[in-house]
Parts: C-alpha cells; sequence; structure tokens
C-alpha cells in the first residue's frame, strides 16, 4: 500500500477521519450559492416517456438538464453491484488510486490522504467501513458488460475529452461545485442516493468573479458571494435506478444521502457543435482562449470550430430549434 504525499501530508490521519470537518464542508456547498434555499426542483421524466426526439430537441439542444426517473433500472449492474464478492471475483486486481476525502477542485486537497492499492484490497476496505469518507473513479473494463445503455440515447457521438464510461465507487465523499466545458453527461445512480445542486452559466455579468471563487474553493474558508447574485440553482435528488443529465458549462456539486455505499456510472458523449458558438457565453470564451494561446496542437483547428459553431448556432436560434435561455 502506497500513500501518495501531498504539501498538507503532515496532518492526512487527523484530515481524513474528521467526521466534524467533512460535515462542515458538505453544509459549505449549499450556503455557498445564493438562493439555494429557495432551490427548485429539477424537472423530471420518467423514462417511459423520454424518447430519443424529446431527449435531443427538448434537453440536449437546449442545454436543459433533467433527471431522468428509473433510466438504469434495466442494468444488470444494479443487483450486481450490490454484492462485495461480484467485485472480488468479477474485476482485476489492478492498482487503484483511494480517496479518503471528498472530490475537490483543488488537486492539492484532493490529494490528501490517498492511497495506491490494489482493487480487491480497496473493496474489502469499502464494505468494511475502514475509512470515514472513501472515493474511487476508475474505468472497470469487467463491470461495463452490466451497463446496458439507454433506449432514449441510441447513438451517441463520440465524447471529446471525457472517457464514455467513469465508474464512481464512493461512501460519504462529495464533489465541490465544478463545471465541464466540454461533452454531455448523464450521471447514473446504480446503488445509493445522492443530491446534485446545479446553476446555469447565464450570470453574465459576474460569471468571471463566480467561476474563480468556486474554483478556488473560498466558500471552505469562510468567503462568500454577493447575496444579491440572481442564481436561480436547481436541486435534484437520484434514487437507485435514476439518471441525471448534466449539460456544459452548468455548475454543480454532489453529495451522498446517506452514509452508506455508493455505485454510479458517468456516461459522456461529444456535445453538439452549436453549443461551442455562443460567444457571450464566459465559458465559450474561455474555451476558446485556452485552446488558441498558448500555442498547442488544438490552435489551428480553433478557427474552423468558431466558424461552424457560430454557423450552427445562429441557423438553430433563427430556426427557433433551440432556446438560448440556458447556452
Amino acid at each position: 500500500m502506497e500513500t501518495i504525499t501531498s504539501p498538507l501530508e503532515s496532518k492526512t490521519d487527523v484530515y481524513v477521519q474528521d467526521a466534524s470537518r467533512h460535515a462542515h464542508e458538505k453544509d459549505y456547498l449549499a450556503l455557498s450559492i445564493p438562493g439555494m434555499e429557495n432551490a427548485q426542483t429539477i424537472e423530471t421524466i420518467d423514462v417511459k416517456e423520454m424518447t430519443t426526439v424529446r431527449f435531443r430537441t427538448e434537453f440536449i439542444n437546449n442545454n436543459k438538464p433533467c433527471v431522468i426517473k428509473g433510466a438504469v433500472n434495466h442494468w444488470p449492474a444494479i443487483e450486481k453491484w450490490r454484492d462485495k464478492q461480484y467485485w472480488l471475483n468479477t474485476v482485476t486486481d489492478k492498482r487503484v488510486t483511494v480517496a479518503r476525502n471528498n472530490g475537490h477542485e483543488l488537486s492539492e486537497k484532493t490529494k490528501i490522504g490517498q492511497i495506491k492499492m490494489s482493487f480487491h484490497e480497496a473493496m474489502t476496505r469499502l464494505y468494511d467501513e475502514v475509512d470515514h469518507t472513501f472515493y474511487i473513479q476508475e474505468v472497470l473494463p469487467e463491470a461495463s458488460t452490466d451497463i446496458a445503455g439507454f433506449h432514449f440515447l441510441p447513438a451517441p457521438s463520440r465524447s471529446k475529452n471525457y472517457v464514455p464510461n467513469r465508474l464512481l465507487i464512493q461512501r460519504r465523499s462529495f464533489t465541490t461545485w465544478h463545471a465541464h466545458f466540454v461533452d454531455e453527461f448523464l450521471l447514473c445512480q446504480v446503488n445509493g442516493a445522492k443530491r446534485v445542486m446545479l446553476f446555469s452559466p447565464n450570470i453574465p455579468q459576474e460569471m468571471g468573479h463566480v467561476w474563480h471563487f468556486l474554483r478556488q474553493e473560498l466558500y471552505l474558508e469562510g468567503q462568500s458571494l454577493d447575496k444579491n447574485l440572481d442564481f436561480k440553482p436547481i436541486v435534484a435528488d437520484l434514487a437507485e435506478g435514476d439518471a441525471l443529465y448534466i449539460p456544459p458549462y452548468w455548475h454543480h456539486a454532489v453529495h451522498p444521502l446517506h452514509s452508506g455505499i455508493n455505485f454510479s456510472v458517468v456516461h459522456c458523449w461529444g456535445s453538439p457543435i452549436h453549443k461551442f458558438g455562443k460567444f457571450s457565453n464566459y465559458f465559450v470564451k474561455q474555451l476558446y482562449g485556452s485552446k488558441l494561446w498558448p500555442v498547442n496542437k488544438y490552435t489551428p483547428v480553433m478557427p474552423f470550430l468558431a466558424m461552424g459553431s457560430l454557423a450552427s448556432y445562429t441557423f438553430k436560434k433563427m430556426a427557433g430549434k433551440i432556446s438560448d435561455q440556458y447556452i
């Protein structure tokens, strides 16, 4: 077993087992966003009512999140993954990194208390509740055979920045506020339950400040945002078998609804090109800026992406095929 060092490593043992700190940090997730106490419940669609056309035109194209109730109830993983012996007998005993901490935006915090060990040893620790907080993020090919796809997303395009199916194995671990610039996400709750808090990218006057505040996790240091900012946050509670569609640019934070074991799959696929064509969007500007300079392998293609994206966005908006409320 190998412990990964960090700038705060001298305090690791106390830090990772501090249940009081963990509880306070989880509370800060909600307290950091003005209006969260009045957050609206996310739109929820039963999987039987969600068609391919509806998912694409109403939600994906408009960058609008939703919960799809029962989206993965048909997956064999729902029953198989509960069993400790399944993991020990099915999955190769490779080396993995176990985070005895939460998923932070700041890498130096995430690394506190990380340990490298065999997968089988890690799963034994999880089921025996050796660690107060436990988090593994891995791609496990043997377990992917228990993932059966989605009838409303029959042929997703290739993801641009993330692997298609990442497995999240957690106990008590939460994820701090963050947003993705590219790719579409379905957070699929296989076992356990989670709460996800979200807000849209349309805070144009203050988004640069908000993004810096959340990326630096200043809320965990007791700092706060202007209470007059209108975030219009929404909340999604995911039960076993549900999936949450998280579009690009939406900030979100995730925490479990109980202290038991959580298994989730993050399914990713490529975003439609029009989502990169609204240049008033703070994140779109950041995306182009980061790929244009300093010069890198993406620099030559960015002008062509910009022209194609702008044309697609303009056409869809003029034709009434999209609303830019959430883009």
